[in-house]
């Protein structure tokens, strides 16, 4: 698995669970957070307390109340107020 392939992470308590486009998922004993450290760098922004997305498969985007995003798979995945306006500052968006 290359970090390519990986659509979005899950925090799920102390572990975190990846997921690809094939529909296959691994769960791996980190938490979010030590998979964020390793990953922001690599493409990767938390958007949300559960979710950490490989920016290369966001499809779109929806902003307002209960803003969120669509994936490259069709996910939809929630964007909280205060990841938003790192989402948005990365793409430039109005």
């Amino acid at each position: 698995m290359s970090l390519t392939e990986i659509l979005y992470c899950e925090s799920d308590d102390n572990y975190t669970k990846f997921y690809l486009p094939d529909g296959q998922s691994y769960l791996v004993t980190k938490p979010l957070k030590e998979v964020q450290e390793l990953l922001e760098e690599r493409g990767f922004l938390r958007i949300h307390r559960q979710y950490l997305i490989n920016l290369a498969h966001i499809k779109k985007f929806v902003k307002g109340e209960g803003s969120y995003v669509i994936m490259t798979n069709g996910q939809s995945i929630p964007v909280s107020r205060l990841h938003k306006e790192r989402l948005v500052e990365h793409f430039g968006w109005l």
